[in-house]
Order: structure tokens, then C-alpha cells, then sequence
């Protein structure tokens, strides 16, 4: 009995032994569930930092107004675009209203075009006082008018097609309406229509 006894002892503490030695499967259950955990985190970090780094530029005080697309359009610039907008605007509440004869409207148009062209004028001279800066703000301005929705000022073209057949002289002064806000590149005007570029001081003889 004794010599069993001790046996079966000296057994059971070898066992404990080889116990203690290994690790046990939920030992490592619990270090694969904490290094997923882990990696989940680091996931996450990598993440939040890939957003940070795609966020926008702050936007500089003053600036909380202005559209993204006209930020690194300078001031001049800004003021050109403001003024374009509401010249066309302006312009579509002439010819859209309904009730207005033709001859009306045209000498409405014109009265409207004489005062944005001094404004569009002021504009390019603004423009170029920047000297060797003009060119950069004319080409940014351009880029932005290129990018924007055909709809904005197509309108004027198509109505100005659709009266040629009706009233030519209202129709050719809705065309020049229709290019009237690039009158602000001075060099543009003096290639195309030196003419009346003579005439609005920009050609000197």
C-alpha cells in the first residue's frame, strides 16, 4: 500500500509540474483575443490619422464665407466674381419678366450694361495694379468660371438666339451682355476687339 501510494504521489506532482511548464489553451485564447484587440486599436489609429491628414486646410479668419473653390483666388479677384454674379443676375430679371415690351427691355439692358461694364472695368484695373501677379488671378478667375455649370449664363445665348429672328438689335445686345463680365482681362479685349478697346482707353495711340 505504501508503495503505491507514493506512486500514485510522486505522479500526480510530475503532472503538476508539466502543467505548470505549458501554457494552457485558454492562456492563449486570452493572448490572441488581446493581440487582435490590440491590432483592432492600431487599425483605428491609422485611420483616424489617414483622415487628419485628407482634412481641409483651416480656414483663415474672414474666410468662413467664402466658397472653397474662391480661396486661393486673390481679393480682386473675389470682388470680379461677386460682381458677375449679380450682373447676371440682374440681367435675368430683365429678360425673364413677361410682361416687358422688347424695346423696353433693350433700353433697360442697355442702361444695365453701361453700369456693370464701368464696374467690370474697375475690376481689371484692380487686377492688373498687382503687376506681375494680374496674369495668376485672370487665369484663376478663368479656371473658376470654366468649372461652374453651363446653366448659370447659357441662358443668355439661348435667349439671344431665339430673338434674332424677332428683334436682331435686342438679340446682339443680349450676346455682348453675354461676354460683357470679360472685359476685366484687358489684354484679351485689346487681341479680340481692339476697337472698343481704343474707345474704353485701354489702347493708347
Amino acid at each position: 500500500m505504501n508503495s503505491r501510494y507514493l506512486a500514485t504521489l510522486v505522479l500526480v506532482l510530475s503532472l503538476l509540474v508539466c502543467g505548470c511548464d505549458e501554457e494552457s489553451p485558454a492562456a492563449e485564447t486570452t493572448e490572441k483575443v488581446e493581440e487582435e484587440e490590440g491590432g483592432e486599436d492600431e487599425s483605428s489609429k491609422k485611420e483616424e490619422a489617414a483622415k487628419t491628414d485628407k482634412a481641409e486646410t483651416p480656414v483663415k479668419p474672414g474666410e468662413e464665407n467664402i466658397e472653397p473653390a474662391q480661396r486661393k483666388i486673390h481679393q480682386y479677384g473675389r470682388d470680379l466674381l461677386t460682381t458677375r454674379k449679380r450682373f447676371y443676375r440682374d440681367l435675368k430679371v430683365l429678360v425673364k419678366n413677361p410682361k416687358m415690351p422688347m424695346e423696353v427691355l433693350k433700353e433697360e439692358i442697355g442702361d444695365l450694361y453701361d453700369v456693370y461694364e464701368s464696374r467690370f472695368l474697375d475690376h481689371g484695373r484692380k487686377i492688373q495694379s498687382l503687376a506681375g501677379d494680374a496674369r495668376g488671378v485672370i487665369l484663376k478667375v478663368d479656371n473658376y468660371i470654366t468649372a461652374e455649370p453651363m446653366g448659370i449664363t447659357f441662358w443668355v445665348e439661348t435667349e439671344a438666339n431665339r430673338l434674332v429672328s424677332i428683334n436682331p438689335d435686342l438679340a446682339d445686345l443680349l450676346l455682348k451682355s453675354y461676354s460683357l463680365p470679360r472685359c476685366y482681362d484687358f489684354d484679351l479685349l485689346r487681341r479680340n476687339d481692339p476697337g472698343r478697346a481704343k474707345k474704353l482707353g485701354l489702347i493708347q495711340d
